[in-house]
């Protein structure tokens, strides 16, 4: 799984430039003041702000095109790295926020196991655990490859890290991304968004699922 690294050291491939500026300044124009409180998935259910390591907002929504141009940097990504997952399809896009006025973060997590303990059932209501989905498609499939495409770079804080063990060492990693990149790893690494302390932190993330790894 860690075969590869970007130019960091970290365990991530990053497209620098991946989307267009412009884009992502109308993205944050039209949905920045839309976002909602979240919530932090434990792995066998929804965690509050006030238990959990996430303090942000979020808001899923709909982007055919954006949902297109991130689905092609997968391929890219899945196929440069070695790792050529089996994959079905996303989840829905979450806008995601981060505001300095709170000291907003998401604290050391990871976003699913590809193993068979973690295979999603359907859920005729929204999921409550990353065992449970409400897109047909994806049901019988884990979270393998994730997505956080930064939509701006004018806030201070707010680092993207990773952590992993090499060689029986803790390896952490600080990213400093820029308006644009695209950040695709695998859904098992441990990361975090570190508080921002200046401005608004705004991105788009995505989890990407398949079958359970054999």
């Amino acid at each position: 799984m860690w075969g590869f690294r970007d130019d960091t050291g970290a365990p991530v491939y990053i497209v620098k430039n991946g989307l267009d500026k412009e884009g992502c300044a109308k993205l944050i124009e039209g949905l920045k003041d839309k976002t909602h409180v979240a919530s932090h998935h434990d792995g066998e259910k929804l965690v509050s702000t006030e238990d959990g390591p996430r303090n942000s907002s979020v808001l899923f929504f709909q982007d055919v095109e954006l949902k297109n141009s991130l689905n092609n940097w997968v391929n890219v990504a899945n196929h440069a790295t070695g790792l050529r997952y089996d994959i079905i399809d996303s989840e829905m896009l979450q806008f995601t926020r981060y505001d300095s006025k709170d000291k907003q973060y998401y604290g050391w997590h990871i976003d699913g196991d590809p193993d068979w303990g973690s295979m999603r059932n359907f859920s005729y209501q929204a999921p409550k655990s990353l065992n449970e989905t409400n897109q047909s498609n994806l049901c019988g499939t884990v979270r393998k490859l994730s997505i956080s495409a930064i939509l701006n770079d004018d806030y201070e804080g707010g680092e993207f890290q990773t952590m992993h063990l090499q060689e029986g060492k803790t390896i952490i990693t600080t990213i400093k991304p820029k308006s644009g990149d695209v950040i695709i790893f695998p859904s098992a690494l441990t990361h975090q968004v570190k508080p921002v302390t200046k401005g608004i932190r705004y991105s788009v993330v995505a989890w990407y699922g398949g079958p359970p790894l054999k």
